[in-house]
């Protein structure tokens, strides 16, 4: 499976703009989550969510890799939603 996104693990810089960085240094996006009406403790888990998008990504496509064939009809049909969704990407 080809990745075209940048590669994990990303990092939040805070400052004007909220930056989610790459491991080498470069920006990958501006993500201004802190400015909402949810909670801060929301906003923070929403952060986490976005930063660990890579390593959530490559941890299902690993399940995926790893997931026989041999499967009752409701885990053939939830390999299937997670092989969809990771192929929408």
């Amino acid at each position: 499976m080809n990745t075209k996104h940048t590669p994990g693990p990303w990092k939040f810089a805070h400052g004007q703009n909220d930056l989610l960085t790459a491991p080498d240094g470069d920006d990958v996006a501006a993500v201004d989550v802190w400015f909402s009406h949810r909670s801060k403790a929301e906003q923070a888990a929403n952060a986490a969510l976005i930063r660990k998008a890579p390593e959530l990504l490559a941890a299902l496509r690993w399940a995926l890799d790893n997931m026989g064939d041999d499967l009752d009809p409701d885990h053939q049909e939830a390999k299937q939603h997670a092989t969809n969704l990771v192929n929408s990407l």
